[in-house]
């Protein structure tokens, strides 16, 4: 599934292939980076809160 990066907005959900889960809080506008705070993060736990850069080619969809 392709993920337009330039249109995630903040407050929607990214799922990573990481199966981790994000929530966007800003869309840099590249169309390659969003800055995303952690809402679960299966793999390290201690992520969840955290805010990091995630590349496109890291996100599987966006989730509801």
């Amino acid at each position: 599934m392709f993920v337009n990066f330039l249109e995630l907005k903040p407050g929607q959900k990214i799922l990573l292939k990481s199966q981790a889960v994000a929530e966007i809080v800003e869309n840099i506008g590249d169309g390659i980076w969003v800055n995303a705070k952690f809402l679960e993060h299966p793999g390290d736990p201690s992520m969840v809160g955290n805010e990091e850069l995630c590349y496109c080619e890291d996100v599987l969809k966006v989730v509801d």
